[in-house]
């Protein structure tokens, strides 16, 4: 009788050691000949990760985009050159390849981002598959203002009377259109107005 048969090997391996199996048949009264298998080198088995995610969530067009994952790999190998593709609106952008950060400089507002992540290890081992990340729509940049410098006549105790000009830097990294509401506080109320 010929049969097919498999065993199943439960010893603890560990990457690089050498194994082989020999086989010797017995019908319980007689042992047949003793077969020696081929050599079997334990290769470097992949890292993984089982989430990518995008941060800061709802990013300006002034904030980075970093990629936070969580690398682990089975026999404790530390994480080698890790692939990172970004997607803008749906596209590859290669230019950008395992940058991690992205720089904001790569982002415009309304632009839609997120990216894939397959990892490797030191030795360069990697599984089949990427890991895709969150999806984030890059939104407006607060404008800023910046006060230059506050000018008009002074009295011989060095108090500014009259007319007062204040010189400002209004700044939008969007390049929006600003409106500027600007509030002046003084006198012993210390009341705070509207001048626009």
């Amino acid at each position: 009788v010929t049969t097919d048969q498999s065993l199943k090997l439960n010893e603890p391996i560990t990457k690089g050691e050498t194994w082989y199996f020999e086989i010797t048949p017995s019908d319980g009264s007689l042992s047949g000949e003793t077969r020696r298998s081929v050599n079997l080198v334990i290769g470097n088995a992949p890292p993984k990760i089982t989430y990518a995610n995008i941060i800061p969530s709802k990013p300006a067009s002034n904030n980075d985009l970093s990629v936070e994952y969580n690398y682990s790999d089975p026999e404790g190998d530390p994480e080698g050159n890790t692939e990172i593709v970004w997607y803008k609106n749906g596209s590859p952008q290669f230019t950008h390849n395992d940058k991690n950060p992205l720089p904001s400089s790569a982002t415009e507002r309304g632009d839609k981002w997120y990216c894939t992540v397959r990892p490797r290890d030191w030795d360069g081992a990697y599984p089949d598959n990427f890991v895709t990340s969150n999806t984030v729509t890059i939104v407006n940049q607060k404008p800023s203002a910046e006060i230059v410098s506050v000018s008009g006549a002074k009295d011989a105790n060095g108090y500014y009377f009259g007319d007062v000009t204040v010189t400002y830097n209004l700044i939008d990294g969007d390049g929006d259109l600003c409106d500027v509401i600007v509030y002046y506080q003084g006198g012993s109320a210390g009341d705070r107005k509207s001048v626009v």
